[in-house]
């Protein structure tokens, strides 16, 4: 039994060892990932600024699209209404 024993209680004390080891990388991997989760947080933010700025932008040319699209249009309807004057007999 005394075998059995000291056999058990070595091998105890690797798995403790082993335990202990396992238990600093969790908490290297842990803090690694929130630096990590940090780093992104702080990307995406500026993504979302410039994501912000760039819908302004956009609808900026919308408007002006727009305003071009409705200037073309009333100069075609004046013109087909000025040559449909013109072809009256």
């Amino acid at each position: 039994m005394m075998i059995l024993d000291q056999m058990r209680a070595e091998h105890q004390e690797q798995l403790r060892a082993i335990r202990d080891d396992f238990a600093g990388f969790r908490r290297e991997i842990r803090s690694d990932m929130l630096a990590l989760e940090e780093r992104l947080n702080g990307r995406f933010a500026r993504v979302d600024a410039r994501l912000g700025e760039l819908d302004t932008k956009i609808g900026d040319v919308k408007s002006d699209l727009m305003k071009w699209s409705f200037v073309f249009w009333c100069g075609a309807v004046a013109a087909v209404a000025a040559l449909a004057g013109v072809l009256r007999p």
